[in-house]
C-alpha cells in the first residue's frame, strides 16, 4: 500500500494484531507499479490501492475519498475552492505513486487537456504535508490524510476542483487466498479499520 493508506490504517492495524493475533508478523510493502503482477506471482498476499486491480484478481472497494488542496497559511489565494482555471495557475506539488505522474489527478486533468505546472515532485504523501508549508505551492492530497496530519496552524484546506473526481480505495487479492482464515480475518480487519474512517 501507499505510505497514505499506511499512515492511516497502521493504528488499527497493529491493534488489532497485537489483541487477536500476537503471534501474526506483519509486513507492509511500498506500492509500486508491479504490484498487481507481484501479486498475482504470489509475492505478495494483498494490495490496498486506489487503482482497479486487472482480472483475474478479487477487487473490493473499501473506502470512498476524494481530493482536497493543502496550501500554505500564507498563500495568496484565500478563496474556499479553486476553479480549473485558478488551479492550473498555481505550482504544485505532485505526488508520483506511479513515475511520471499522480494518476488520480493528472489522468482527468489529461482528459481535458490541461496539466499542472510542477515545482516539486515526490513520492511520499506524509513528506508532502511538510513540504507545502511556508511555500506558495499546492499539494492535491486525499481527504482523510489531510484531515489527520496537517498542521491547521501552518496550513489550511481549499477544495479542488470539480473536475478531479472523487475515488474509492480497494483491497485485491488473488482467489487462491479467499477462503484461507488467516487471509479472510486479516482482510476483516482492514474493512473494520475503514468503517472507523467513515
Amino acid at each position: 500500500m501507499t505510505d497514505q493508506m499506511t499512515a492511516l490504517l497502521l493504528p488499527d492495524l497493529i491493534t488489532a494484531l497485537t489483541r487477536e493475533a500476537p503471534n501474526v508478523d506483519l509486513q507492509i510493502v511500498q506500492w509500486r507499479e508491479t504490484s498487481f503482477q507481484d501479486l498475482l506471482a504470489g509475492q505478495l498476499d494483498l494490495v490496498v490501492s486506489p487503482l482497479t486491480a486487472p482480472f483475474p484478481l478479487v477487487v473490493e472497494r473499501i473506502l470512498p475519498e476524494r481530493f482536497v488542496c493543502l496550501v500554505s497559511r500564507n498563500h495568496p489565494c484565500k478563496k474556499k475552492s479553486f476553479t480549473l482555471a485558478e488551479y492550473l495557475a498555481e505550482k504544485h506539488i505532485i505526488l508520483e505513486v506511479q513515475p511520471g505522474i499522480q494518476t488520480l489527478v493528472d489522468r482527468p486533468l489529461s482528459e481535458l487537456g490541461k496539466r499542472r505546472k510542477a515545482a516539486l515532485r515526490l513520492p511520499f504523501y506524509v513528506l508532502a504535508l511538510d513540504a507545502v508549508e511556508n511555500t506558495s505551492l499546492v499539494l492535491t492530497i486525499p481527504e482523510r490524510l489531510a484531515l489527520r496530519r496537517m498542521d491547521r496552524r501552518k496550513t489550511r484546506l481549499v477544495q479542488a476542483p470539480k473536475e478531479i473526481p472523487p475515488y474509492h480505495q480497494t483491497m485485491s487479492w488473488p482467489h487462491r487466498l479467499n477462503a484461507d482464515p488467516l487471509h479472510s480475518w486479516f482482510r476483516d480487519c482492514l474493512r473494520a479499520a475503514c468503517r472507523r474512517m467513515i
